[in-house]
């Protein structure tokens, strides 16, 4: 028993999880008859699997007789479940027919359910002398009945193996009239059960001894069972699938489509709006809903007709669809109104709301000029009103609410304009279109400067100076880089200005190099993210320092710790390139970014710069002071030089000369200054230079 036995109830556990599958399995309503059918069939034939393992294993007769009786039962019950599963996957046209055969079959399969119950021996045999035990050839002993049988032994084992003949004539049949390959899986399933039918009949009819295999042929006919009717469903999905695709194109077409204009309707609308607030809310990108409404609309159909405003409108939609982009929604919501969903906007709010009015504005000029109709050109104007979309804070009729009264707006602004829901947005939308409009004149007219504030060591000599970029706005007098450098990063701008202030940054280290005093200083120079990112930004310093015939070494390029969040790869390779030849790096605002000690060891750099956050409150937190002194321990161990930024007083000074720190900026040694100043302001240190290192840092600041 040590093979046979678990190798039946192994097959009988398969057949088991498959009839479970099946179950689940999704069908349609013509497939459910054959699909319960099919279970039963399953359901039974792991019975008669395990009640034959019974049979094998039992200890003594009454135990064989009970599993043997049941196990024919099983028989009985499974042969009976699998004409109905071949007559109902079969679809077998003459169901008058049909049901006569299927009734028989029942019948004679009750008869023989209650003959085999009501002999004492069973169908199987007609006189039980007990039982007897087999020894395999491979050595696997198993328990067989002795005994004789009967009439009614053979013609149960007729009615059952006349299933097989049933269902192949049915079959074959079938595939004649439908070609369906999917039943040749079945008929293969037939075939592979004859020879375990055949040979378990000559068992029972004793003209052979040896196993009787019926319990084997049974599990390969339901397992192949199954592949055909996977199969069949399959087909069956597909075609079902691909009819309702092509029903539901058609048709939620005239449900969710206009069908003037051919775009989505206010229905369709509300469940994209949705999804994008949804979606807002996950990645913290801002959104923009924009209502266009033509101006004067109701004068075409009053004066020209409606075939004239229908056509108008057809080529309406043509124009702003020619300018949504493909993850955006243009939808047709009533009459002459237009609703433009933007996806996937800026982070920040005012930069979503700048492109959205970019959109808006651009939609615009689209609708300007002039339309054919068949009674003539015609010339209309549209109106806009935006919100901003902000995660699910929002629902859908807030945001269509709102964009309605921002068209109001317009449309009391005089028509052929743009407003905002919030009236506050609108004036930082307008007041950021005129800074960038400015900064972009800016960089045309080079209305820039670089300020330099002066780094020292703990003697008080001069080191070098950091460039500060300054705009000298025409009307607004100088502008500092906090108005005005984030606007520039995000319209690109920063990169011809970064570019300048290297430029600028070389000519005045190629004026320092003429005179004594200054040809040993270093200027360091802060560099954007998205500069940085160009791949020709490493050409561009160097053709900046060839140009000025500089001494590379003398600039330093800062970076910021956010910078090394991205391909951190890239930017060792090209702090590499500009590191041979001899350009400084030091890493500006330490431990306020990205916090990871992974980049210090890949990067070639300098210098590391003490933010001034931590220098600001180091005299009386015991935090900062810990942390600058953890800085500068890292520092000195990776062999880089520090300077703490941002110092302000003598205390603070103090506290940084005891943690170790030697090199300086802030205000207590110089603020930022033109050029031309920013020697003068050291000469009027008091005392004289030579004196305490304490009193040179008392000075005059200039006005």
């Amino acid at each position: 028993m040590a093979v046979l036995v678990p190798s039946l109830y192994i097959m009988a556990g398969a057949i088991a999880y498959a009839m479970a599958y099946s179950l689940v399995m999704p069908a349609g309503r013509q497939e459910k008859p054959a699909l319960h059918a099919f279970a039963a069939t399953y359901l039974f034939a792991t019975l008669v699997a395990l009640f034959t393992a019974g049979t094998l294993r039992a200890a003594n007769a009454a135990q064989f007789l009970r599993m043997s009786r049941s196990g024919l039962d099983c028989l009985i019950l499974a042969a009976l479940a699998f004409c109905v599963f071949v007559t109902q996957y079969a679809k077998v046209s003459a169901r008058r027919t049909v049901q006569i055969t299927l009734g028989a079959y029942a019948l004679i399969c009750l008869v023989l359910l209650a003959l085999n119950e009501a002999r004492p021996y069973g169908l199987q045999y007609a006189r039980f002398d007990g039982i007897t035990h087999l020894r395999l050839p491979w050595h696997e002993t198993i328990t067989q009945g002795a005994g004789r049988g009967g009439p009614l032994r053979y013609l149960s084992m007729m009615a059952l193996e006349g299933v097989l003949l049933y269902a192949m004539a049915v079959l074959v049949g079938f595939y004649r009239r439908t070609r369906d390959r999917s039943v040749l899986w079945m008929l293969a399933s037939l075939a592979a059960c004859v020879p375990f039918a055949v040979e378990g009949a000559l068992v029972r009819l004793s003209v052979i001894h040896g196993y009787a295999a019926g319990p084997f042929g049974m599990l390969v006919v339901t397992a192949l069972m199954g592949t055909t009717l996977a199969q069949e469903t399959k087909r069956k999905l597909l075609d079902s699938e691909q009819r309702f695709r092509a029903e539901s194109a058609k048709s939620r077409d005239l449900a969710l489509y206009d069908q003037l204009t051919r775009l989505p309707n206010r229905e369709l609308l509300q469940d994209r709006l949705s999804q994008a607030l949804a979606a807002s809310a996950r990645t913290g990108h801002y959104g923009a809903l924009l209502l266009l409404n033509l101006d004067n609309f109701k004068n075409v159909n009053d004066t020209l007709g409606h075939a004239a405003g229908d056509a108008l409108l057809q080529q309406v939609a043509a124009r702003l669809a020619a300018e949504v982009g493909a993850g955006d929604t243009l939808a047709r919501v009533n009459g002459d109104e237009f609703v433009v969903l933007l996806e996937e906007l800026a982070s920040q709010p005012l930069t979503a709301a700048a492109q959205a009015k970019a959109f808006g504005l651009k939609m615009m000029r689209a609708l300007s000029g002039s339309y054919a109709v068949s009674e003539g050109d015609i010339h209309v104007g549209c109106s806009v009103g935006a919100t901003i979309l902000a995660g699910q804070r929002q629902t859908t009729k807030d945001l269509i609410r709102q964009t309605n009264i921002a068209l109001h707006q317009a449309k009391k602004a005089g028509r052929n304009a743009l407003r905002f829901f919030d009236p506050h947005m609108q004036e930082s939308v307008n007041a950021r279109a005129a800074l960038e409009s400015e900064l972009r004149n800016a960089v045309a007219a080079s209305q820039f400067l670089l300020y330099y504030q002066v780094q020292v060591d703990e003697n008080g000599r001069e080191l070098g100076a950091e460039a500060l970029l300054r705009w000298n706005h025409p009307e607004r007098g100088l502008v500092s880089p906090g108005q005005f450098i984030a606007l520039a990063e995000e319209t690109h701008l920063i990169l011809p200005i970064g570019q300048w202030v290297i430029d600028a940054a070389c000519a005045r280290l190629a004026a320092w190099s003429r005179q004594a005093r200054t040809r040993e200083l270093s200027l360091a120079v802060n560099v954007s993210s998205l500069q940085f990112q160009q791949p020709e930004f490493a050409v561009q310093v160097l053709g900046a320092i060839r140009r000025h015939g500089i001494d590379a070494r003398r600039l330093k390029l800062e970076l910021t710790e956010t910078m090394l969040q991205g391909d951190l790869e890239r930017t060792v390779s090209t702090v590499n390139l500009l590191k041979a030849q001899g350009v400084q790096f030091s890493l500006d605002d330490f431990g306020t970014g990205y916090s990871s000690l992974q980049y210090l060891k890949k990067l070639p750099l300098d210098q590391l710069k003490i933010d001034q956050s931590f220098v600001r409150d180091i005299a009386v937190d015991p935090n900062d002071r810990a942390i600058v002194t953890t800085i500068i321990g890292i520092a000195g161990h990776l062999g880089l030089d520090v300077i703490a930024e941002g110092v302000e007083t003598q205390e603070q000074l103090e506290v940084l000369r005891e943690c170790g720190c030697t090199r300086y900026q802030g205000y207590l040694f110089g603020r930022p200054v033109p050029p031309e100043m920013l020697l003068e302001s050291r000469d009027a240190l008091t005392p004289s230079r030579q004196g305490s290192a304490t009193a040179n840092y008392r000075m005059i600041q200039p006005r």
